[in-house]
């Protein structure tokens, strides 16, 4: 070997040694932490795991509940609109402060689409549909309408988001 590569050597052999010795006295001082044994309950810690739970609390509950809403389930050809798929939008649309939900449903192409679902939220999770068309939701690649209307809104959320709170609210003067 080489003067060069000889050095390289154990200088390179030297620092993986101090890398070592580094490593091993950092543990070895993390190792001396203080540990005191705690005998008992630790208020606000062990003693609120340790608590038993009386007979006559009430027992969690699980209701089924379904929206009446089918989601497009048909054979697809892999095209780049089918793919896309359906989609639903949480936002309170009908200005009570409660979220409320759209469904955007798809069918395959070439077929009319389905429609969108809208659900009002009534409170304490119950929904109810809100009937009726929603007259600028399309399908994508759809003819345009024949009378064009737009929906006007003060919500900063998107068109869809607008078109629904207009037909939730039924509100004509919305209509422009």
């Amino acid at each position: 070997m080489r003067k060069k590569e000889r050095l390289l050597w154990r200088y390179g052999l030297l620092a993986v040694v101090a890398l070592g010795l580094s490593l091993w006295g950092g543990m070895v001082l993390l190792d001396r932490s203080t540990e005191v044994p705690v005998e008992g309950l630790v208020p606000g810690l062990t003693d609120a795991l340790a608590q038993e739970i009386p007979r006559e609390a009430p027992l969690f509950r699980f209701t089924p509940v379904a929206l009446p809403f089918r989601h497009f389930e048909g054979k697809r050809t892999h095209r780049l609109p089918e793919d896309m798929g359906s989609g639903v939008l949480l936002e309170d649309l009908d200005g009570d402060g409660r979220i409320d939900m759209l469904f955007a449903n798809q069918g395959p192409l070439g077929a009319p689409p389905p429609p969108p679902a809208l659900f009002r939220n009534k409170g304490d999770f119950l929904f109810e549909r809100v009937e009726g068309a929603l007259p600028l939701l399309q399908e994508w690649g759809s003819p345009p309408p024949t009378t064009t209307r737009t929906a006007t809104s003060t919500s900063t959320s998107p068109a869809t988001a607008a078109i629904a709170s207009c037909a939730m609210r039924g509100d004509s003067a919305s209509w422009t």
